[in-house]
């Protein structure tokens, strides 16, 4: 008998994280992940350990889309911004091979390991084509960033500068969930 592979679409209220807008929802996330399985991804793509409220957020949630999803930023010299969460990554624990296997954090550092500072891990898209990075070592250690793939120069001369792009979010997850908050153009 083949074995059913898990829903990747839920809402929950359970546990909610806070952020500055009240309570954090998700919907669209994917299985919640027990310690063994989380320790087997983290070691799948060379990590030491993710930052532990990141880690709690997988073994809630496994990622999804964030409600409030809206947080503001400075990109380089420009003025500060709204930016969207489009969907945080969580980790699929479906077999690699697995065609029903959902994008998550190791397939996305996998397409743009090039274009990735050392030891950061891509953890969601944001504003449709960015990538929301968190660092799990050396001096960014826990921090969150934004790298604008629309900002990296891609010749095919050249190596990509995995630098380029990058913009500062928040020093850590925690800090980066207390960001959140409406759009406040939906609210009026």
């Amino acid at each position: 008998m083949a074995k059913k592979a898990p829903r990747l679409a839920r809402t929950s209220e359970t546990e909610p994280i806070v952020s500055r807008g009240g309570r954090i929802r998700f919907r669209a996330f994917g299985p919640p992940l027990r310690g063994p399985q989380l320790a087997v991804m983290e070691n799948l793509i060379c990590l030491d350990k993710l930052p532990e409220k990141y880690r709690s957020l997988l073994r809630k949630h496994n990622g999804g889309v964030p409600d409030p999803n809206v947080f503001r930023c400075v990109h380089g010299a420009e003025a500060e911004h709204l930016s969207h969460i489009d969907r945080l990554f969580g980790f699929d624990p479906r077999p690699l091979d697995d065609p029903q296997r959902d994008v998550d954090c190791f397939h996305v550092a996998l397409k743009f390991r090039w274009f990735l500072p050392c030891f950061s891990l891509p953890i969601g898209f944001v504003d449709r084509d960015d990538l929301l990075l968190i660092f799990e070592h050396g001096s960014r250690h826990g921090q969150v960033w934004i790298k604008s793939m629309c900002e990296v120069p891609v010749l095919v001369e050249e190596a990509p500068d995995p630098e380029a792009g990058l913009h500062f979010v928040a020093k850590s997850f925690e800090e980066f969930l207390r960001l959140l908050h409406r759009d406040p153009q939906e609210d009026a």
